[in-house]
């Protein structure tokens, strides 16, 4: 069942900026992921499928980073999708935000076909362990008339 959004969050809606990738496997900074989170979503025309996944990674002496990844199916290429789809990534400790931003991507899913693996964040804070990324996705189908829905998201484990 799908859970409407209670209030309307005052968040300013960040652009979503290219940033550099994961760290690999070579890298000295430990990391942490959740599982793929798949989920498909009425949108007119054929149903559109979000995958997200969530990471923490430790960027410096006390400096944390939160990211997600983020790839979809059946975007709106000519047809709009969504009339909302913001992407909420926050920095945790013992469940309290330290960092948060929000990336919309309304423009991205609405005009592209397909995307895999693209970036929102980091956002960075200077905090201790442990710590966890956790995110949010608030999302508007496209001519339903329902308004705002909230999708949360399974956060990493903990750094």
């Amino acid at each position: 069942m799908k859970s409407r959004l209670v209030s309307a969050a005052a968040v300013s809606a960040l652009a979503l900026t290219p940033v550099i990738g994961f760290a690999g496997p070579a890298s000295a900074a430990p990391f942490k992921c959740s599982v793929n989170q798949p989920k498909t979503f009425p949108t007119p025309g054929t149903d559109t499928r979000l995958t997200i996944y969530l990471c923490v990674e430790k960027e410096g002496a006390s400096s944390y980073s939160a990211r997600a990844g983020v790839s979809y199916a059946n975007g709106g290429g000519s047809m709009n999708k969504f009339d909302k789809l913001d992407i909420h990534v926050r920095l945790e400790r013992y469940d309290v935000a330290q960092a948060g931003l929000v990336c919309n991507f309304y423009p991205i899913v609405n005009f592209g076909v397909s995307g895999s693996d693209i970036p929102c964040g980091p956002v960075i804070d200077n905090t201790t362990s442990p710590v966890t990324a956790d995110g949010t996705v608030i999302y508007n189908i496209d001519g339903d008339g329902l308004g705002d829905f909230r999708w949360d998201l399974t956060g990493s484990p903990s750094l």
